[in-house]
């Protein structure tokens, strides 16, 4: 719930994330390096035991992180840098590999939380209130509303700008 009080600055930094992930699809390269594609990791049954190990223990902890946020330090950044470091692990093992332009659900969950945000900050308003002032008897709703989708964002931007792209394919196994 520490959305209901720092609503200006967490608006900004999803703004931030949102900028350098369109300034990565804007200049960046249009073919990924073999390198950022997980090319030069080479394949290890110990590596594909790990990620097979990891990957849902750090999703079931990032949700547990975003859950445990309404009460407890926690919430949608520290979720989505957790779901970030699962797909970094997806991207080193070559499960997950750049791809130079972003389809629709890479775009449609990069702009998501900002959209959701901006949506609920201004639509408030005119209900009597100022921006980002949540109406009493809907404010857990609508924060929950707000961290989960900022959760899926700041995830998925995270995980672009390790690879250094602005899309993202499915590799080898």
């Amino acid at each position: 719930m520490l959305l209901n009080f720092r609503g200006y600055d967490t608006l900004l930094e999803v703004a931030v994330l949102f900028l350098a992930w369109l300034g990565l699809w804007t200049v960046g390269e249009r073919e990924p390096n073999s390198a950022a594609a997980g090319a030069w990791v080479e394949k290890s049954d110990l590596l594909t035991s790990l990620v097979r190990l990891l990957a849902p223990l750090g999703v079931l902890i990032g949700v547990y992180l975003l859950w445990a946020g309404a009460d407890e330090p926690g919430g949608a950044f520290q979720a989505g840098t957790v779901l970030a470091s699962v797909g970094v692990l997806l991207q080193l093992s070559g499960r997950l590999q750049p791809a130079p332009f972003p389809d629709h659900w890479v775009r449609l969950g990069v702009i998501v939380g900002l959209l959701v945000f901006s949506a609920i900050a201004v639509g408030v308003i005119p209900a009597g209130g100022y921006l980002l002032e949540y109406p009493k008897d809907l404010a857990g709703l609508l924060i929950v509303i707000i961290e989960t989708s900022l959760m899926v964002s700041i995830a998925l931007i995270l995980t672009l700008l390790f690879g250094g792209s602005a899309g993202l394919r499915r590799g080898g196994s």
